[in-house]
């Protein structure tokens, strides 16, 4: 069922003022109304609310009733059309009507083309109800529906809508609050607007400086980049340069390690050829014919001082001082002091032709008497001579006698006498030669040249001297706590004692040799030396008293 679009025909209904009188008595502004009571009713209007109201905005030519009552809350001035104000006013106030000639509208918020064309004159207009448009002829009083074409007339409504003034003015100034509060909401939504628009320029100033900033680091950044590419470039340059010196450095040491190499063989071969020509030296056996032939002296014998530098002393030097080592403080001590601290003074060669002689006999009857050889002694550190090619090994060694400084010529001259051997100091192995393979033993024997007595000899720093004898030791009798102080000669099927020292079950802490004849010793080398300053070996502190 179609609805009526709500268009209203009256025959004398308008809008009342808002006098208490007017209110009362339900008056009404009509067409009808005479000039006269159209300026009371202005100028009570203009009383009670100030408005400035024309005469010809209500003429009576125009046919139209109209109230501007509002006109001081709104703003309204004279001169504006009576059709707005009137509109205006009755979208403000509800149940405001617009009347024309004998019939009027009331202001539903229809279409506003109804509104618009009852103003203009116009009697035929358009109205929307929902989704429902209809042709409306005011004239006729009819409505067209122009999707269904049905037309029906208009009802007919005769109303008289009192409106009462002060309910009017309550409504126009509550909404003149609501204006004042959406004018304050209004100039602080502008005020924000302003602090915001201030925030934009800051914000757009940031920008630009942060801009300058990204455009100098941008900058920045290309040189960075520009300069790590250098960089890099360097880096690959550098990383190739030492590559190759890497490389270099692997030839240079592999080179190194085949000179090293090289220099190791070339020392062991030169510390081959040294010992091997210590060795020849110091097992070289003197001829005795040229000997003889050279003698200058009655007794035949030779003396001669070995220079310094040359290979015969360095080998007598190098042989002397490593065989010094420690000895007890005193018999029975377990202390040991330092090894003796000495400087050779001079090396002297010395040559009898007839011990030398001798020597030479005993060598060929020992061969003869032991085709086979003898024994070769271990865990000795004594010098051994080299055996020469057709010759058996008959244990020959270079080994240390200590003796009286003024003992040594006689010696020389007359050969060592075993009969006299250790009247001084004692037989432990019978009368015989005694010698050891530590220079640094032979040393408690030895005497200054102002003195006759080990014992008694108190010249620490005075210079001394000791043989170095070529020894034909041959089968040799090792012996470790028997009592050998009777032996006059070596034991039956022996040619010399050997007396095994402590670490190895014996009686003495370093190694000694004995031979019971003359002929079995050949002194060949004479050692003279000096103890140091600063020496703290046994004989020192003994000969110092300490």
């Amino acid at each position: 069922m179609e609805a009526d679009v709500g268009i209203a025909y009256a025959a004398d209904i308008g809008v009342i003022g808002s006098s208490d009188s007017l209110r009362g008595r339900g008056t009404v502004i009509t067409a009808d109304m005479s000039p006269e009571e159209l300026k009371d009713l202005e100028e009570d209007i203009r009383r009670r609310h100030g408005a400035s109201i024309t005469r010809e905005q209500v003429s009576e030519s125009q046919r139209h009733s109209f109230v501007e009552d509002c006109a001081h809350y709104r703003g309204w001035t004279a001169g504006i059309s009576e059709t707005r104000m009137f509109r205006n006013l009755a979208k403000e106030i509800p149940g405001m009507m617009i009347q024309k000639a004998r019939q009027q509208v009331r202001y539903v918020g229809l279409s506003g083309n109804i509104s618009t064309e009852i103003s203009g004159g116009q009697l035929v207009c358009e109205a929307t109800v929902g989704r429902h448009t209809y042709d409306v002829n005011l004239q006729q009083l009819t409505q067209k529906n122009r999707a269904t074409g049905v037309q029906r007339r208009i009802r007919r409504v005769i109303r008289k809508e009192v409106v009462h003034g002060d309910a009017a003015v309550t409504h126009l100034r509550d909404r003149e609050k609501q204006l004042a509060e959406q004018q304050e909401q209004i100039d602080r939504l502008q005020r924000e607007l302003s602090e915001l628009s201030e925030q934009r320029d800051a914000d757009e100033d940031k920008i630009r400086r942060l801009s300058r900033l990204l455009s100098q680091e941008k900058t920045r950044s290309r040189g960075i980049s520009e300069q790590k590419a250098a960089d890099e470039r360097k880096i690959r340059q550098l990383s190739q340069e030492l590559s190759d010196q890497k490389a270099q450095l692997q030839d240079l040491s592999e080179q190194k390690a085949r000179l090293s190499q090289q220099a190791s063989k070339d020392r062991d071969f030169r510390i081959y050829l040294i010992k091997r020509l210590e060795e020849q030296l110091l097992s070289r056996i003197p001829d005795v014919d040229a000997v003889s032939s050279q003698s200058l002296s009655s007794s035949s014998l030779l003396e001669q001082p070995v220079p310094a530098g040359v290979p015969l002393h360095r080998a007598l030097s190098r042989l002397f001082l490593a065989s010094m080592t420690r000895h007890r403080e005193s018999t029975g001590s377990d202390n040991f002091c330092d090894p003796p601290q000495v400087e050779i003074t001079r090396i002297c060669e010395s040559i009898n032709p007839s011990s030398l002689d001798q020597y030479r006999h005993a060598r060929k009857f020992l061969a003869q008497k032991r085709p086979d050889g003898s024994t070769s002694l271990q865990g000795i550190s004594a010098f051994k001579c080299k055996v020469e090619d057709g010759h058996v090994n008959l244990n020959e060694h270079v080994l240390f006698h200590g003796c009286p400084f003024g003992a040594v010529k006689s010696i020389l001259e007359n050969g060592l006498d075993p009969q006299r051997g250790g009247e001084a100091t004692g037989q432990m192995f019978g009368a015989g030669a005694y010698f050891a393979e530590n220079a640094s033993k032979s040393d408690f024997y030895t005497t200054c040249s102002e003195c006759s007595s080990c014992k008694d000899c108190k010249h620490a720093e005075a210079e001394r001297c000791i043989l170095v004898a070529r020894v034909l030791l041959g089968e040799t009798k090792v012996v470790t706590t028997e009592n050998c102080s009777s032996w006059k000669r070596a034991p039956e099927g022996y040619d010399s004692v050997t007396a095994q020292k402590k670490s190895n079950g014996g009686r003495v802490d370093h190694t000694e040799f004995v031979v019971y004849k003359e002929q079995m010793a050949l002194v060949r080398w004479l050692i003279f030396y000096r103890h140091k300053s600063d020496c703290q070996c046994h004989s020192c502190k003994y000969r110092r008293g300490w």
